[in-house]
């Protein structure tokens, strides 16, 4: 048993059994929240972190970001489970807890005025390989090339304003990303041993490229709306392929039925479940009305926009 706390004590944590995955994390979240170059943190089994002073910890929350620490005087403290794993920040052990970092992760965002010295691997993102999360394998490829954001820019105000070619919308496909090359080669080698193979989003080249491979059980989670890129006749065949298809809306289901030939033998609108944080709640402000409320849940920076929308045309 390992023991943990926060600079003051009022927030302590004990761990046991494995220490899994210790690395140098370089992404911005890390490097603000802790006013680093980087922060360095071990994960650990969900069933064997058992935390104390839970009242002294407050959170902090923003879209697809949340960070908890001590009410008291502000040091980081363990967040949420992820995957069944608890990251616990390995500089508040009092004792060595005998484990050592084995790479660095988000490496591309880095901080500029920091050097890596040592020896260990470094990732961008992710390692990408197989990984056992909960007694899932997950096998993660990596992105060819990023995304250069202007120059894309100019390509798809190019591409849905002129007349072109399939191979300028591939083109297009590719400068979006992501772009991984080694994902459908997996796909085209191993699909034989899954039963289903699902894409979410219709817009990226992974569902474009990898539904061709295995069409007859394939199914799609679209989340479409109306925008430039989905007039692209690349898409048609997205929408022509997939044996099954998830709709999150009656509406997204109406507006794509209505401008592609689909063949889906089931489909169904199950829409999009919203959890909230740990220890927020819905503001009296959104009362009743559950536009309101799942705005407020999803944390929408345009949500006051929404909510003029969702007045004028109901």
């Amino acid at each position: 048993m390992l023991h943990a706390s926060c600079l003051c004590g009022a927030v302590s944590w004990d761990v046991e059994g494995d220490l899994q995955f210790t690395s140098h994390c370089h992404c911005a979240r890390c490097r603000k929240a802790h006013g680093t170059a980087f922060s360095t943190a071990v994960a650990v089994s969900e069933r064997n972190f058992h935390l104390h002073g839970e009242e002294n910890v407050a959170v902090w929350a923003s879209e697809g970001a949340q960070r908890k620490f001590c009410k008291r005087c502000g040091a980081s403290v363990p967040g949420l489970p992820w995957q069944g794993l608890v990251f616990v920040p390995l500089g508040n052990f009092e004792v060595d807890p005998g484990t050592r970092p084995m790479f660095h992760i988000f490496v591309g965002s880095k901080a500029p005025w920091y050097a890596i010295t040592d020896g260990l691997t470094q990732y961008d993102e992710y390692p990408e390989g197989i990984d056992r999360i909960r007694g899932v394998t997950v096998r993660r490829f990596a992105n060819q090339q990023m995304r250069d954001i202007a120059a894309f820019d100019r390509y798809s105000d190019w591409i849905f304003n002129n007349a072109h070619t399939r191979d300028d919308e591939m083109e297009w496909l590719k400068q979006q990303g992501p772009w991984s090359p080694a994902l459908i080669e997996y796909l085209e080698r191993h699909h034989q041993t899954y039963d289903v193979i699902v894409f979410f989003t219709y817009l990226y080249a992974t569902t474009v490229l990898g539904i061709k491979v295995a069409p007859a059980k394939s199914v799609l989670v679209p989340t479409a709306h109306d925008e430039p890129a989905i007039r692209l006749g690349l898409y048609q065949d997205v929408f022509a392929s997939a044996a099954g298809i998830v709709w999150n809306t009656d509406v997204e289901r109406a507006f794509v039925s209505s401008n592609f030939r689909l063949r889906a033998m089931v489909e169904d609108v199950v829409g999009c479940g919203v959890d909230l944080p740990e220890g927020e709640s819905i503001s009296p402000e959104a009362g009743t009305d559950p536009a309101a409320q799942y705005a407020q849940q999803k944390q929408l920076a345009d949500h006051d926009e929404i909510m003029r929308f969702f007045a004028q045309y109901n």
